[in-house]
């Protein structure tokens, strides 16, 4: 559990109309019933369909818009990112490259595809699309991030906490990158140096989940039982549904530490 989400969102067109989504999907169709090939409305209304969790919708409007425009590379990166979400990777790749046809330098789709890529288990290529958003925007905290991600799952782990630590030298307050340095740093064996990263990633966001859970890992294997205890119980009480299997280890660990606590 060295990450939660890895996706990178694009940057999002604000909507001329302020107030709610549902205020902005209304401002939108005006606009398309004025003018229905403004390719850039149709892109615009996708986005608050996506964020609405209505990505197939959003579909349909990325693909009117690249209808009307079909080298629109915010299209077709939106369009990448509604299909990862319903996890079709294979198609929302091709969107990326469609997108970077149109537009090589565009570090999020460069980012966007080395996330699809390491959903599919092919981290070598994941690497390989973060180094090129990187080469574009070599302040980008989250490519950064992924990257050491990426290299975590191939065991390259001293490789990996140097790109967390290129993350939070841009972002200080970056929870997750302490947590994935946090982890890379207890598998090298350097727990206590670990735990510092956890209560750096804590301090910044006392509810996050993944913190308290390889928290909790990394005493119980310094042996501190107590502690290892009281941050399972955390991680149990804020751990979303989707981190189940966490949840489960998560309670048998916390059997295990209170047998030993009664019987010495």
């Amino acid at each position: 559990m060295t990450r939660e989400t890895r996706r990178l969102r694009p940057t999002r067109p604000r909507a001329q109309c302020p107030g709610r989504r549902d205020e902005a999907l209304r401002c939108y169709d005006q606009a398309l019933a004025i003018d229905p090939r403004d390719a850039a409305v149709w892109n615009n209304k996708g986005l608050v369909l996506a964020d609405l969790g209505r990505r197939d919708e959003a579909l349909r409007c990325y693909d009117q818009a690249l209808a009307i425009d079909p080298r629109f590379a915010k299209a077709w990166n939106n369009k990448g990112n509604a299909l990862a979400h319903l996890g079709r990777r294979g198609e929302a790749i091709s969107c990326y490259d469609q997108a970077l046809a149109i537009d090589p330098r565009y570090a999020a789709a460069w980012g966007n595809k080395g996330n699809a890529l390491a959903d599919l288990g092919r981290p070598e290529e994941t690497i390989g699309c973060y180094d090129q958003a990187l080469a574009i925007d070599p302040r980008d905290a989250k490519a950064w991030y992924n990257k050491g991600n990426a290299l975590a799952d191939l065991g390259r782990r001293a490789e990996a906490i140097g790109c967390c630590d290129q993350a939070l030298a841009i972002d200080p307050r970056y929870a997750k990158a302490w947590i994935t340095k946090g982890v890379a740093l207890a598998a090298l064996g350097r727990r206590e140096e670990g735990l510092r990263c956890y209560d750096q990633a804590l301090a910044i966001d006392p509810r996050h989940a993944a913190a308290w859970y390889n928290k909790g890992n990394s005493l119980a294997a310094l042996g501190r039982r107590r502690e290892a205890a009281l941050s399972y119980r955390k991680f149990v009480e804020l751990a979303p549904p989707e981190y189940a299997q966490q949840i489960a280890h998560a309670r048998q660990r916390l059997q295990e530490l209170e047998s030993k606590e009664v019987n010495g």
